[in-house]
């Protein structure tokens, strides 16, 4: 019988509904194997294997895992489970190892961003600095705005920030005088909400003032972040539920009450532009000189998403973290007593300086242990490997095309972070009893490179230096005039407490010998679903006088931020902005303390300007002493003013002695004219990294960091 013949005689006999059945069944078959032959290159990467064939189980794990009960996130249970290393979609790995950092989010590879940006993108725009893939791209919308949150424009922000601590005080007094109950967490919200509106737009937007959510923004914000929790894992879903043609073309285009309090502030900026007073200046002037300088990129709806992305993004993370703070202080009043003394001890006015609150330890454990377990969202940092893959420290090769997450909900747990990781101790960023400041300068640069606070490389958060300066100022001001004292036990969003005015003592007088830590269990009980980010970051400290910084091996180390640039009439930026450009001299000698603390400064690149024949010499002579240092993760790259000439300290005091008469200036002129004949090439590559490279603090040295080094940091300082 021919095959025909019984395959007919088969369809007649069998029902449509098995037929269906058989169908689907055979196409399910087809359908995996296919599967399985195209991603085989990933066999060997453990995973729950459903998630083999489908982000629709990550999104599922992402809702369940929403509240995080006990304070778990669905990211620790399936590290704890397969591994550091787990295949979580059919083309996407979570990594769970503080060593893979630097290769998936690096200055290095540059990795573009996934499709988890998707849900972040607005229709029709891709302009957006948080939904722009491509790095290049990325820099370029960037670099026009980045002088708004320089080190030296920020100075230009604090008195913004100050009005509203005083109106928050002002509030907190009231309270304190009538006796009245006050939810502290809705008033954290209302502070940065209206903290980040006075310095975008020169007003706040009337949370303080009137003690509710304006324009709904708050309640709105949580409505995205709890829908970016889950799209974000399945981004195809986006396009379903918000992005796919037919809810586009139907759905009513109308503006929110906030986006039309925005465009108004613009048009008012744009009818009366601010006046040439630094101090006065908001992030709104700054787009709009934007505007002015890259009218190819910066054009009005550029400053309209600048603005929008500023708010809602400078808003989420500082009342968030400001929230957990007050929360685990009215949890613990023995911190409340020590932060008072911290700012009593500086003896400033409220509110209180910023340069004040560098002197106070305990103040910057406190914050930067809320940075590391503050209510997130749980979205993993997603980059998408090149053509030619990814080598994972634990030797496995990903190959490319797919889609490389460090684990950050996870990476909060790292063992850096010493015993018990999920208990909240501020004492962790401390220098301990007995430790030496070698080993607590390792211990911090060791916490400081698994920080995910604001992500890190070349899309690191642009706003981090102003989240610094809101939070320090705002949590000394408070803990210096005010105590809070529970109510009743905290929830999420609502922390009942009765405000009591400080009157220069101490009257809460329990304080445990050794602090107690809160478990994240706890925390997690005060604030239902706490998503805790594994999340650090160095508080920028006041210029030092004179800038030199302490690096064990590297003599005539400094940081040339905060010196004055080379005035212009257009120029917003009057001084270099600090922690991006460094200088030394040559660090041969540099000890693994050393090599800490810059990785901990985040150096990426080292341009070395001494000639091969002078670093043949070190090595010739002095074999003790590493000719051309290494220092994991910092790129060294040798750009000599003199190619075939010893320009050792040695041979240029031999070289214009005969010159020198008087006091020698004669001769330094010479020499540094000789520098700027020869330095064309070697001074060129550093510039352009100061033009196209302004996220990726570099040093530059050469044998002594006096003569060659010195007349490149004159050239950098006359920039215009």
């Amino acid at each position: 019988m021919a095959l025909s013949d019984v395959l007919k005689s088969l369809f007649e006999q069998t029902s449509k509904v098995n037929l269906v059945g058989y169908f689907c069944v055979i196409s399910l078959f087809a359908f995996v194997v296919f599967h399985e032959i195209q991603n085989r290159d990933l066999w060997g990467i453990p995973g729950p294997i459903i998630a083999r064939y489908t982000n629709a189980w990550r999104a599922w794990q992402a809702w369940q895992y929403a509240t995080r009960p006990n304070g778990i996130t669905y990211h620790e249970v399936l590290h704890n489970r397969y591994g550091n290393v787990v295949r979580v979609g059919p083309r996407t790995v979570f990594i769970n190892d503080a060593e893979a950092i630097p290769r998936v989010l690096g200055f290095k590879q540059r990795l573009e961003k996934s499709d988890s940006i998707i849900p972040f993108s607005v229709p029709g725009i891709h302009t957006s600095l948080v939904g722009i893939r491509n790095e290049q791209k990325h820099a370029a919308y960037r670099r026009p705005i980045q002088g708004a949150y320089s080190l030296s424009s920020l100075k230009a922000y604090e008195p913004a920030v100050d009005e509203m601590i005083n109106k928050l005080a002002d509030i907190l007094e009231k309270s304190a005088q009538r006796q009245s109950i006050l939810n502290i967490s809705s008033w954290c919200h209302y502070f940065a909400y209206d903290t980040i509106m006075r310095v975008t737009f020169g007003h706040p937007i009337g949370f303080l003032e009137n003690g509710r959510d304006m324009y709904n923004l708050i309640e709105n914000q949580a409505r995205h972040v709890a829908y970016v929790r889950i799209v974000t894992q399945f981004p195809k879903l986006d396009y379903v539920l918000k992005k796919n043609p037919l809810y586009l073309a139907f759905k009513t285009h109308k503006e929110s009450p906030f986006f039309v309090f925005a465009k108004s502030k613009i048009k008012d900026q744009l009818a009366n532009p601010e006046s040439e007073d630094a101090t006065q200046r908001t992030l709104l002037s700054h787009f709009l000189y934007a505007k002015e300088r890259y009218p190819d990129i910066v054009d009005d709806t550029q400053v309209r998403l600048y603005c929008s992305t500023n708010t809602l993004a400078g808003s989420l993370s500082p009342s968030r973290v400001l929230d957990l703070i007050c929360t685990w202080l009215v949890q613990n009043p023995w911190a409340q007593d020590r932060l008072y003394e911290e700012v009593r001890s500086t003896g400033c006015d409220f509110p209180v300086p910023l340069s004040a609150t560098m002197e106070m330890p305990f103040l910057e454990g406190v914050i930067k242990e809320s940075y590391r377990l503050h209510h997130g969202s749980d979205i993993a940092i997603e980059r998408r490997v090149p053509d030619e893959g990814l080598d994972l420290p634990d030797g496995r090769h990903l190959p490319g095309h797919m889609d490389a997450a460090i684990s950050s909900p996870s990476m909060r747990l790292n063992p850096v972070y010493g015993a018990n990781p999920g208990e909240y101790n501020p004492e962790r960023w401390m220098r301990a009893k007995g430790e030496s400041e070698e080993a607590f300068y390792e211990r911090r640069a060791a916490m400081d490179r698994v920080d995910l606070t604001f992500s890190q490389g070349s899309r690191a958060c642009i706003g981090k230096s102003f989240t610094h300066l809101e939070l320090f100022k705002v949590v000394a001001s408070l803990m210096g005039q005010f105590q809070f004292e529970a109510v009743e036990a905290p929830k999420r969003f609502s922390v009942p407490v009765k405000i009591l005015r400080r009157d220069g003592n101490i009257t809460i007088t329990h304080r445990p010998t050794e602090p107690t830590p809160t478990s994240r269990e706890t925390l997690a009980a005060a604030t239902p679903g706490s998503p805790f980010e594994a999340r650090t970051t160095t508080t920028p400290p006041p210029l030092p006088s004179p800038p030199f910084l302490l690096i064990p091996g590297v003599p005539n180390f400094r940081d040339i931020g905060g010196y004055p640039l080379a005035t212009h009439p257009t120029t917003t930026t009057t001084s270099v902005r600090r922690n991006f450009i460094f200088r030394s001299a040559h660090p041969g000698r540099i000890t693994p303390a050393g090599i800490a603390q810059l990785q901990a400064l985040g150096l990426t690149t080292r341009y070395d300007l001494r000639s091969p024949a002078e670093i043949e010499e070190i090595r010739q002579k002095y074999p003790g002493v590493q000719a051309v240092a290494d220092i994991p993760g910092v790129a060294n790259f040798a750009v000599p003013l003199y190619r075939d000439e010893n320009y050792s300290p040695e041979r240029h005091a031999e070289k214009y002695a005969e010159v020198a008469r008087g006091d020698g200036s004669e001769a330094f002129a010479q020499a540094y004219a000789r520098i700027l004949e020869h330095g064309g090439e070697a001074f060129g590559v550093v510039l352009r990294h100061v033009r196209d490279r302004a996220e990726e603090p570099f040093l530059c040295h050469c044998a002594i960091g006096k003569d060659r080094t010195g007349v490149l940091v004159a050239l950098l300082l006359n920039l215009r």
